[in-house]
């Protein structure tokens, strides 16, 4: 069975699970800790330490995939919503990389949900044009054509009476 480690980096947490890439399962318990005020990127990767660490993975083999709420272009952050400003043109992938000593993944988090959803989910199969939305801190979304992903899609970034799209229709709006 091939599995992998998913990191999930959020505005409000940052979780991570070890998942069976054939059936898109979670193997392990969710592991969850808040995501650093400010989400600085050393602050933030402090953090992924920390779920790693206690969800007990030894296998540096196992494929390590990091979502991240943010344009990915190239393993490089472009944008930086409800997270530090310091991601905007942020090397992130490498950045990751040389503080965790291990290869990874890094994509927009929407876009991983997407590609999941794709390959597991209600849209398995599917032809024609699939749109994902996730509705957090901030608003993600994933389009993916006959099963290919049109990366970086980020609907969240629309305005609406002047203002991100985000302030009325995310998850967080709902909690205020």
């Amino acid at each position: 069975m091939a599995k992998a480690i998913g990191v999930d980096i959020g505005g409000t947490g940052i979780k991570a699970g070890i998942v069976d890439l054939e059936h898109g399962t979670l193997e392990s318990d969710r592991i969850r800790v808040p995501t650093p005020k400010g989400a600085a990127p050393a602050d933030v990767l402090a953090a992924v330490k920390e779920v790693l660490t206690t969800l007990g993975v030894q296998d540096s083999n196992l494929p390590l995939g990091v979502a991240f709420p943010a344009i990915v272009k190239y393993g490089k952050t472009l944008s930086a919503a409800n997270i530090s400003k310091e991601w905007i043109g942020f090397d992130a992938e490498q950045f990751f990389e040389d503080g965790l000593g291990r290869q990874i993944h890094f994509v927009n988090d929407a876009d991983a949900a997407g590609v999941a959803e794709s390959r597991h989910g209600a849209a398995r199969d599917a032809r024609g044009l699939t749109i994902l939305a996730t509705l957090g801190t901030g608003i993600g979304s994933a389009f993916l054509y006959d099963g290919v992903l049109v990366p970086n899609t980020e609907l969240g970034h629309l305005n609406f009476r002047g203002e991100s799209i985000e302030k009325w229709a995310a998850y967080s709006a709902m909690e205020r």
